[in-house]
């Protein structure tokens, strides 16, 4: 939601992932895209939903297993929408610690890193 306040944005769960160079990271109760959206971005027909679904595995250990993020942060109990300051000490305790791990490679490294990766989302891509 882009509201101004959160008050004005709608109630139903927004998927919550982040990334920022060398790291992906997405919250585990959320999806990146819902099934619908999906369906008509691919089809253009919403109502192919469950097949966008079944087909896409959506879900933050999906895509961690398939290597497209590379954590899953932890969510407060009852999730972010519940306790946003919890959420976002989690969340800052991901970024200090890949900010960590990427202070250790060098310019040439960070590119070749982010290059590997998404060569490796590849077949994820492709038909």
């Amino acid at each position: 939601c882009t509201a101004k306040a959160p008050s004005d944005c709608p109630a139903e769960p927004r998927s919550r992932m982040w990334t920022w160079p060398g790291l992906s990271a997405v919250m585990p109760n959320r999806r990146v895209i819902s099934p619908e959206s999906c369906a008509a971005i691919i089809w253009r027909d919403s109502a192919k939903a469950e097949l966008a679904a079944a087909a896409l595995k959506l879900t933050a250990p999906d895509l961690l297993e398939r290597g497209i993020i590379d954590e899953i942060v932890g969510e407060p109990e009852g999730g972010a929408q519940e306790d946003h300051d919890a959420a976002a000490d989690l969340l800052g305790a991901s970024i200090r610690k890949a900010l960590g791990e990427l202070a250790t490679l060098d310019a040439a490294g960070l590119v070749e890193q982010r290059y590997q990766k998404f060569r490796q989302m590849a077949p994820f891509f492709s038909a």
